[in-house]
């Protein structure tokens, strides 16, 4: 991305990425207590009194403290009721269990650095910075970006530059001299053969008579020197090229 604005070769940009692979498993158990009579009931109880008749109604603490010494005056007669009603609710306490599993492969930090071939101000530096956290997914409390203008030395990339062009050269070299070797010793053979074989044909047509003794040494002979000539040929190709190349050419002309 950032070689587009740049251009190619002039941004690096190295990242590394810390990542934790355990597994974490969290059991949590919460407690907490009933609001607004919103819950589960454990048990309920229930108390109702109710009293109808002549007389006052209950009345004064309750207990045996109280009524010890005590005298009641007379009072009238008259018809009273009294009537009272009490609920408890006891509530299951409101339990929550929860069991989180963290799945492995989480990152942990993200540093990534960017240096431009030349020199940048506060706003590119802030422009760039801005692009490498679009692209890495920035959190602050996590992790790290860092631009940088510095000139990039090209020194060693140009020498390795160099020395693979020279090494191509020289194969180059290498092909098209062995090349031009082998055409030269196919020519060579070629021509060889074809003044031995306008020789044999001239001498046969002179009818030159032979001993097969003598005809069987000849032959071995002409083979032997033959293949002597090939080897002479062979070596001065090797060693001198450039003459070979010239004699062929003259050779042509004369035929």
């Amino acid at each position: 991305l950032l070689e587009y604005v740049f251009g190619p070769g002039n941004v690096a940009v190295r990242a590394t990425v810390e990542m934790n692979f355990d597994k974490k498993i969290t059991e949590k158990k919460l407690f907490e207590p009933v609001l607004n009579e919103e819950g589960i009931i454990r048990s309920i109880q229930e108390l109702e009194e109710h009293f109808s008749g002549l007389g006052a109604g209950a009345e004064g603490v309750p207990g045996v403290e109280e009524n010890i010494g005590i005298t009641y005056q007379d009072v009238d007669q008259e018809e009273t009721e009294y009537e009272r009603r009490e609920i408890i609710k006891n509530y299951e306490i409101n339990e929550i269990y929860e069991n989180l599993v963290e799945a492995p492969g989480t990152i942990e930090n993200i540093s990534v650095a960017v240096v431009v071939n030349r020199d940048l101000n506060e706003d590119e530096k802030m422009q760039t910075s801005n692009l490498v956290e679009s692209a890495v997914g920035f959190k602050p409390e996590r992790d790290n970006i860092t631009v940088e203008g510095i000139t990039f030395d090209f020194s060693l990339q140009d020498e390795i530059n160099k020395e693979i062009e020279s090494s191509r050269v020289q194969r180059e070299m290498m092909v098209k001299r062995g090349l031009l070797i082998g055409v030269i010793l196919l020519g060579a053979t070629l021509i060889i053969y074809n003044r031995w074989n306008i020789a044999r044909k001239k001498r046969k047509e002179e009818g030159m008579m032979f001993v097969p003794e003598e005809i069987s040494a000849d032959a071995i002979d002409l083979t032997e020197e033959k293949d002597q000539t090939l080897k002479d040929i062979e070596n001065l190709v090797r060693k001198r090229p450039e003459n070979v190349a010239q004699l062929l050419r003259a050779w042509l002309v004369d035929d």
